[in-house]
Order: C-alpha cells, then sequence, then structure tokens
C-alpha cells in the first residue's frame, strides 16, 4: 500500500510535465459526484473553503451526528437514528464493520487547471492519528487524475482497543472534445484491524474511578504485555468501478456573463457501469484466554481463525432522457431505465456459493430549480427479476411543492428486501445457522419541509411501519419478528444568529411500538454554539465555542466480534449523558487550525459514560488539527 501511494504520489508530481494543455491561471478547484454526469449542463460545485464544522473530524459525527461505536475512532459503528430506506440488491450484512471505507458512491471528480492539495491532519493523546490527503490536478483540460488518501489509527484508552485502517482512492475523470463522452474511473483499497476487548468485566469498577487512568480488566485480551496480543478483526477490501457516459443532444451558445462557449444540451444519454469488488474479513483469537465468552465451538477449541470473502462484478446500463424548456437549458424532469446485473461469490468455511441478480430500475424525476413551476410529482420503482434478491421491490412517490420561501416535499414508499446474506447463512468456529426467513418489508410516509433561501430551517416527520423485522437476540442469534411494528421519526434543524453569536440546533424524535425489539434512543440532539469574529485586521478568521450531543437512555445493542452485528441485551441502559467537547478554531485564507478538548465533561457528569454497553466512552483529550488547502 505504502509503494502504491508512493508512486502516485510522484506520479501526481510529474504530471506537470505531462500535460500538453496550458493551465495558466489560479483557480480554486470544482468538483462533480458521478450523477451529476446525468446533468444536461456542465454545471459543476465550489469546494467549501469555510471554517463551518472545522473541528469535527470524526467521519462518523459527519455522517450521522448520534452514532454507537466501541469507543475508539475505527471502531465498528451503525447510526442511531431510524432509516427506514433498504439497500438495493445483494447486501453481504457486515455494514457496521465498513462504516470507515472509502466508497465509489461518495467520490468526487475535479476540474483543477492548477495543482489542488487538500491535507487535514489531527493529532492526540493514546496515540490518535488521522490523515486526510488529496492530490489532484488536470492533465489536460478534458483529463483529471488524483489520489485520495486517509490513515486512522488510535491505540485507545483501554486493553486491546486499537484500531488501524487505511484508505486510498485513485480517480479519474475524462470527457472527450465534443462533450458527448465522459469517462470515470476509481481503483480503492480499503485495509486494517481493530482489536476486540469485548466489553469492560464489570462496569461498576470503572464507574468507581476518576481521571483518565481507569484501566480495568475487559473480556478478551492476549497474554503479552498489558494484555497485548489479543482477538482482531482484521478486513481487507479492493474495489474498481468506472463508468462512461454517450451524450446525445444539440449544441448551444448559453451566455452566462461573459461566457459564451459551446455547450451541448444533453436532452439524452446512455450510461455503462463495471465494479469488481473483492471483501475479506478475518477474526482471530489465538489464545482463547476467556472460552466461556464464546457461544460454543463447533472446530477448534484452541483458537478461532475465522475467514469470510466475497467477490463480486457488476455490470449496469442505463438509458435516460431529460425533458428540457424550450429555447432553454432548464430540465424539467428526468426519467431513466437501468438493468444491472451482479454476480457474487461468497466463501466461509464450509459454505462456498455463488448468486447471480438481475434487476431492473426505473424513475421519472423532476428538477426542482430554475424552473418556472412550483409543484413537481416524481416516482422511482425498482424490481429484482432473479438471483438472491429475486422478488426484492422498492416503489417509491413523491411530489414536491415550492413556495416564495418554502419547500414542501411529500412521500411515499413501500419496498420488500431479502434479508442481507450473513443473516440466512453462517458459518463460523462459535456460531452456525441456516435460516430462510421472508422478506423485510416497509411502508413509509415522509412529511418535509424546509427554506429555501436561507437554509438554517427543516422539519421532517415520518411515519413507518416494518414488518418480518430481523434482529439478534442476546444470543447472538437472529430472529425474525412476525408482526408489525410502527416508527415515528422526527428531525428538525434550525440556525440562529445574533450578532457574532450563531448556534446550530439538531434534534430528532423516535418512538417504535416494540421497544424490546427494535432499540432506539427516544429523543437526541447535536448542539453547536460558537462565537465567530474577524481579528488581526480581518486577517484571521476566529470561532470559539462547544459541541453538545446527548440522547435518552435506553437498552442499547452490544457488539458481538464473531458475528460482527450488532446484538440485544438486556442488563444495562446508556444514554442520559451529554458529550460536550470545546473548540477554538481559525482559519488565515486556506489555511484552518483548531484546537479541541473532546469530552471536556468526563468526571463531571455522571459516570454513565458509554458509546456502547461495557464500553465506555474515549476519556477527555485535547486534539490538534489542522486542513491546509493549497491551489497551485
Amino acid at each position: 500500500m505504502r509503494n502504491i501511494f508512493f508512486i502516485c504520489f510522484l506520479f501526481w508530481c510529474s504530471t506537470p510535465l505531462l500535460a500538453q494543455d496550458s493551465l495558466a491561471g489560479r483557480a480554486a478547484p470544482t468538483y462533480k459526484t458521478e450523477i451529476a454526469f446525468f446533468s444536461s449542463t456542465s454545471i459543476e460545485k465550489a469546494i467549501d473553503t469555510s471554517l463551518y464544522e472545522a473541528e469535527l473530524y470524526n467521519p462518523m459525527i459527519k455522517k450521522y451526528r448520534l452514532y454507537q461505536d466501541l469507543g475508539n475512532i475505527g471502531s465498528p459503528a451503525q447510526s442511531l437514528l431510524f432509516n427506514p430506506t433498504p439497500t438495493n440488491g445483494f447486501q453481504l450484512g457486515t455494514e457496521a464493520m465498513q462504516q470507515y471505507f472509502k466508497r465509489s458512491e461518495d467520490s468526487r471528480f475535479y476540474t483543477a487547471k492548477k495543482p489542488y492539495t487538500d491535507i487535514q491532519y489531527v493529532q492526540g493523546s493514546k496515540e490518535l492519528l488521522f490523515l486526510d490527503l488529496l492530490l489532484t490536478k488536470n492533465v489536460s483540460t478534458r483529463w483529471n487524475i488524483g489520489v485520495d488518501f486517509r490513515r486512522i489509527s488510535s491505540l485507545g484508552y483501554y486493553v486491546n482497543q486499537k484500531s488501524s485502517i487505511w484508505s486510498t482512492r485513485v480517480f479519474s475523470a475524462y470527457q472527450s472534445k465534443n462533450k458527448r463522452y465522459a469517462l470515470l474511473n476509481n481503483l480503492i483499497w480499503n485495509k486494517g484491524y481493530v482489536e476486540m476487548n469485548g466489553g469492560l468485566i464489570d462496569d461498576s469498577t470503572y464507574e468507581a474511578l476518576t481521571g483518565a487512568n481507569k484501566q480495568v480488566g475487559v473480556n478478551l485480551q492476549g497474554n503479552g504485555l498489558n494484555g497485548a496480543g489479543g482477538p482482531r478483526n482484521l478486513f481487507r477490501n479492493t474495489s474498481f468501478h468506472t463508468a462512461q457516459f454517450w451524450y446525445f443532444g444539440k449544441y448551444k451558445n448559453p451566455i452566462n456573463g461573459e461566457d459564451t462557449s459551446s455547450q451541448i444540451i444533453r436532452k439524452s444519454g446512455i450510461r455503462h457501469t463495471l465494479d469488481i469488488e473483492r471483501l475479506s474479513f478475518l477474526y482471530k483469537d489465538k489464545t482463547l484466554l476467556n472460552k466461556d465468552f464464546y457461544h460454543t465451538f463447533y472446530f477448534d477449541t484452541t483458537q478461532t481463525y475465522d475467514s469470510l470473502h466475497q467477490f463480486m462484478i457488476q455490470n449496469s446500463v442505463t438509458l435516460y432522457r431529460h425533458l428540457v424548456e424550450k429555447n432553454s437549458t432548464n430540465i424539467n424532469f428526468t426519467s431513466y431505465l437501468t438493468v444491472k446485473h451482479q454476480y457474487i461469490e461468497i466463501y466461509q468455511r464450509v459454505n462456498n456459493v455463488k448468486y447471480s441478480n438481475v434487476y431492473v430500475n426505473g424513475a421519472i424525476i423532476p428538477r426542482l430549480h430554475n424552473t418556472p413551476y412550483k409543484f413537481f410529482p416524481g416516482i422511482d420503482a425498482y424490481y429484482c427479476l432473479s438471483g438472491y434478491n429475486a422478488g426484492d421491490y422498492s416503489l417509491k412517490t413523491f411530489a414536491d411543492y415550492i413556495s416564495a420561501k418554502f419547500n414542501y416535499a411529500i412521500e411515499a414508499s413501500s419496498a420488500a428486501k431479502e434479508q442481507d446474506y450473513l443473516i440466512n447463512h453462517f458459518v463460523s468456529n462459535n456460531y452456525i445457522w441456516e435460516n430462510s426467513f421472508k422478506k423485510t418489508t416497509t411502508t413509509s410516509l415522509l412529511v418535509n419541509t424546509r427554506e429555501i433561501k436561507k437554509t438554517g430551517f427543516s422539519l421532517s416527520v415520518a411515519l413507518n411501519t416494518v414488518s418480518n423485522f430481523v434482529y439478534f437476540n442476546s444470543n447472538g442469534l437472529p430472529v425474525q419478528y412476525g408482526n408489525s411494528i410502527q416508527v415515528i421519526n422526527t428531525s428538525l434543524s434550525k440556525s440562529l444568529h445574533f450578532g457574532n453569536f450563531w448556534l446550530h440546533n439538531q434534534l430528532w424524535y423516535q418512538h417504535t411500538s416494540n421497544k424490546q425489539i427494535m432499540r432506539l434512543p427516544e429523543f437526541g440532539l447535536f448542539e453547536r454554539f460558537y462565537y465567530e469574529k474577524r481579528l488581526f485586521k480581518k486577517v484571521l478568521l476566529a470561532q470559539m465555542g462547544i459541541d453538545v450531543s446527548y440522547y435518552t437512555a435506553y437498552y442499547a445493542k452490544e457488539f458481538n466480534p464473531v458475528t460482527r452485528q450488532f446484538q440485544l441485551q438486556n442488563k444495562v441502559k446508556i444514554g442520559n449523558y451529554p458529550v460536550v467537547d470545546l473548540f477554538f478554531n481559525m482559519q488565515i485564507k486556506q489555511a484552518v487550525l483548531f484546537f479541541k478538548f473532546d469530552h471536556a465533561n468526563a468526571d463531571l457528569s455522571g459516570n454513565n459514560s458509554y458509546s456502547s454497553p461495557h464500553q465506555p466512552l474515549p476519556y477527555r483529550a485535547f486534539r490538534l488539527g489542522i486542513r491546509w488547502r493549497m491551489f497551485d
């Protein structure tokens, strides 16, 4: 991996010698996501160079706000907010282990006339290292290449808790001279490990202690110095994604300021994608010092060495068409039809299988901006024709209404989804099951409203019904609940501004009709309050404030390192504990520096400070971070 990164870095440095186009002039780069290549025009987004949320370096906070992990960055994690939308297609069932992976669907493709570098580096106690590095530039005016690298490493505060993750993405984006063809490529590596300590043996011993040195006994550890050499979950992922676009339409000369360059109005097109992916997991406990922790033993009573492998190839073809206003470049509606084939191989100890999925997906999607219309209906439908997920479907209808100040949206959906593969079929040294569960079905009604010009206000209310829900019981075994469960979830966000003071509010309320099976905190919040001012003749922009996250107490799930799943437990509640972080951010031109005091209220707000049952939150710690964007 290091050699690959070094080669990519040298290639990036040497490309000025290879470029044949003149890229003179300094300009901030722009970017597009893959889905934006469906657009009828070449509108690109500018990168965000503001100081906003500079101290929120943890990807889980950015992604979920409220989440559950094992008390250390890089450890298995899941959102605490209910999401009824299933992922279409085949799913292995190891999402908790993949939360920090780089993925093709999250990729950005840049246009950078000058070399662009974005470095984010965070260092802290317990050997915390967080490094995000992006290098990109245009080899020519129509071809961009780059590398996106992330390193996460943290020793953790307790025995056998270290996490270590390496992620690299090499990408390129090319567009033909006549603008009728585009090619996107992603090559991604994710690898690393997370040490598994199985949680504290006795929570009360931990809660009786104060200060940073709360070293108490854990369920799983090794026989090395200070418990080293204990169980680990290792993972490795390699994926390649390519997308090709062929555009059909007429050329037009729109006038945007002084820009009168010829532009193709892409009224229709074809997209082809190819994905190749290998995914491997390994759980090993070489010593089995605590055999009582495990459910049972099927193959070996001296050690556990369980491997799991997936190989997948996906091909998809999409035909799409834009309904464009006459004598304009504005899109009213986009319609498309996709046919996808998935070939999957799964390898476990004694259970090796192959599947082929074929599914279709069609939609009519309105465009909500730059049109004279106020009402926008749409529909999105998916159905799996054959394979492991045969019979899966999802149907979503939605409508948006735009007034002078607000966008009102209503969405109704229904879906049926086959269980993730590992829920039905699992083989390991400690667990074996073979299930034929029914599909889980979900119906939802969502109403949402948000401000158009002022983006500080948004309110959504969703009513959901889930049938044949599958959960993992306290013995680590999957169980299907035959009746229906109703879930109400609401979210509210609002930003307030008083002079130099800012308050960003995010509130959630969730209610489930069966709290014994579907475990969710009922209320949660994430607040950012800070004072912002320009100093030293307005050269330096500074922020000083606090972040607060909180959710109500509930019987949260605990993580099983063998099954790699969060499972029920009924012994302890976590939550009802605010986590307060203090921060000081400052920015000079493109350089951002932050000082952060994580969990500043440790030992001051009670002792129920857990991120998962028997997995304490990290103790208070000082973090220093810098983010530097260089445009040449």
